[in-house]
């Protein structure tokens, strides 16, 4: 302060200071002081005269707004939210670099040249924001899907505060909006997966029955017809139990691509869990239409599947039921269709069946034999018949054919006709297969110590018994336990199953001949098996399955099927039976072109081990031929 104003004495320049002070009390005070020298005639200093002025309470009040301002700023420029202000007419007038950047723009300067109208997709959406000022000046965590610069959705929470101007001045509004796009994803997926399967991003049960609901008003309004199908995929679970889950999983997305693509825009393909699918188709014009429908459906899976680089090969069982004649609400209508389908699995699968009233009571009759059979292996009502496989040259025994009877108590002795179909969709056939492979193993194992050494049994292998992990092992413990040798056990699949999955069959067969059993192909001629295959397989037999049998002395085509099969086979060096022998002409033919062995009534039915015993010590060779 003295050396300011001897500057003030010496340069007559006026006085201006800023400075503080200590009063007694110890505060300190900030204070302005003006002045300057007053001089004599001579020059000579006579006196100073200024004004102090306290400025403490103002200088305190000024940094308070400078902070407030840094503050302000900061909070501004740093905040993650966007901040705007803008006119009501649309104009930014500032935004900060958040704000610029959740819509697309590089800079802020860069989004004040743009309008606010140019963010919503709708300008609709722009008088829709305004109108909610009218009232309460305000708006609190509003969601809106506006336009980022690319022209990509961009959903915000907009938080926004209108402010009045006073003295002609046009009202503001400023706020904040935050990126919410990412949360509005998420809920979107939260609310497909409760709508929607998660393998194959079908509608599920929830979402098709709503708009089965939906469809049935609008159908009882215009008097229309609708159909509903009920799909199950053929031996499935023998697929994912064979090719693992993985490839099940892949294969049902495959079959979930084709059903969609045969349906309409206003149609709805839905899976119900596992192999379940179904089918809601509007308009349809009666019965014979929805069939035709169906068929189709059926032929789209029927094609090959490629899974994991190979062919997979699967059908499909198809139950239908149509509003108004099946039921009018949607419980009913699918239910009648599982009923339908239900009696598509008993008729041999890979075909629908329309709903009839007559299936609700044999849907009812299959429920109590399903809980019967379900006690037949443990209250021993299960026996095995046997059917003599005859040498067709000398007319000799060479081996049988183990085939399956159920004693029921109240029904009688039923034939596998009766119950496999049903043993094979409830899982029961895999315990059932099982008891057979043991008890035919201990029927070799008395008969040979009867005396007779070189007789052979032949077990059916069901197709889900034939692909479940555990045959092998089961074959094995069965042999071993039995102490029999194991080339007098033969092993029969169809030609249809050991197709299903080809490569995986032929393991399981080099694993079954591992063991010494004989393996036979059954049916053959009725499924698609290629010549590239079958010369892999590692069988010893073909059956000619009794279809071309039958006829083969009346049909020339069926006779040149039989013909052929024999000749290839003995080129593979194969044994071949026919089956279903039945006539004198039926053997002489037989006999004529070479085949080795037959089995069928012209010599016996199956019969019980007992009288098996007879046949065995027959001496009368086959019939003589005129």
């Amino acid at each position: 302060m003295l050396a300011s104003v001897r500057r003030t004495v010496e340069t007559d320049r006026p006085f201006f200071e800023e400075y503080r002070i200590v009063l007694a009390d110890g505060s300190e005070r900030v204070r302005v002081g003006y002045g300057k020298v007053l001089r004599d005639p001579h020059g000579r200093p006579l006196k100073w005269i200024g004004v102090n002025k306290d400025v403490t309470e103002q200088r305190r009040t000024d940094q308070a707004l400078r902070a407030s301002e840094t503050r302000y700023r900061t909070l501004f420029e740093r905040n993650l939210a966007g901040v705007f202000r803008s006119t009501r007419e649309g104009r930014i007038l500032e935004c900060n670099e958040s704000f610029a950047r959740i819509f697309g723009y590089e800079s802020a300067e860069e989004m004040l040249c743009h309008s606010a109208l140019d963010l919503y997709l709708r300008p609709a959406d722009r008088q829709l924001f305004l109108t909610g000022f009218a009232a309460r000046k305000s708006l609190s965590n509003y969601e809106a899907c506006m336009r980022r610069k690319d022209g990509t959705a961009v959903w915000v929470l907009e938080n926004a505060t209108l402010i009045e101007g006073g003295g002609g001045e046009p009202s503001l509004i400023e706020g904040t909006v935050i990126d919410i796009t990412e949360r509005k994803r998420a809920e979107e997926q939260v609310r497909h997966l409760a709508f929607h399967d998660v393998l194959t991003g079908l509608p599920n049960r929830l979402l098709f029955n709503d708009r089965l609901s939906i469809a049935l008003a609008q159908a009882r309004r215009g008097g229309e017809k609708l159909v509903t199908l009920f799909l199950d995929l053929d031996r499935f679970k023998v697929i994912n139990d064979s090719l693992g889950h993985a490839a099940g999983d892949e294969l049902l997305r495959r079959v979930a691509i084709r059903l969609q693509a045969g349906v309409r825009a206003g149609d709805t393909v839905a899976r119900l869990g596992g192999d379940e699918f179904i089918i809601l188709l509007t308009r349809i014009s009666s019965e014979e239409a929805a069939g035709k429908v169906a068929a189709k459906f059926l032929h789209r899976v029927r094609d090959p599947f490629t899974v994991e680089e190979r062919n997979v090969f699967i059908t499909t069982s198809v139950g239908v039921s149509i509003y108004p004649n099946d039921g009018l609400d949607p419980e009913t209508l699918i239910q009648n269709a599982d009923i339908a389908l239900y009696r598509a699995k008993e008729e041999g699968r890979d075909n629908y069946q329309l709903y009839a009233p007559a299936m609700n009571a044999r849907a009812i009759q299959n429920l109590t034999l399903e809980n019967r059979l379900r006690q037949a292996l443990p209250n021993e009502e299960l026996i095995l018949h046997y059917q003599p496989i005859v040498d067709v040259q000398s007319g000799q025994v060479s081996g049988a054919e183990a085939l399956l009877r159920w004693q029921h108590p109240e029904l009688g002795l039923l034939p596998p006709g009766e119950f496999i179909s049903l043993a094979e969709v409830t899982g029961l056939i895999i315990p059932i297969g099982h008891w057979v492979l043991k008890t035919a193993c201990e029927q070799i194992r008395e008969w040979h110590a009867m005396g007779y050494p070189h007789l052979s049994v032949s077990v059916n292998l069901s197709p889900r018994q034939f692909q479940q992990a555990k045959l092998v092992s089961q074959v094995s413990d069965s042999l071993e336990a039995s102490g029999i040798d194991a080339g007098s056990l033969d092993l029969e699949i169809t030609e249809s199953s050991a197709m299903q999955n080809a490569e995986l069959t032929i393991n399981t067969l080099l694993e079954l001949k591992g063991l010494g059993v004989g393996i036979s192909l059954d049916d053959f001629g009725t499924g698609h098996s290629s010549l590239n295959y079958l010369k892999r397989f590692p069988i010893d037999r073909v059956k000619l399955d009794q279809s071309f049998v039958r006829d083969m002395t009346r049909n020339s085509e069926d006779a040149t099927i039989v013909q052929a099969v024999i000749s290839m086979a003995h080129a593979l060096k194969l044994v071949v039976v026919a089956e279903g022998v039945e006539t004198r002409d039926q053997l002489a033919f037989l006999q004529q072109h070479g085949c080795d062995q037959m089995q069928g009534f012209l010599f016996s039915r199956p019969v019980e081990p007992a009288e098996f015993r007879k046949l065995l010590g027959r001496k009368q060779a086959l019939p003589a031929i005129a």
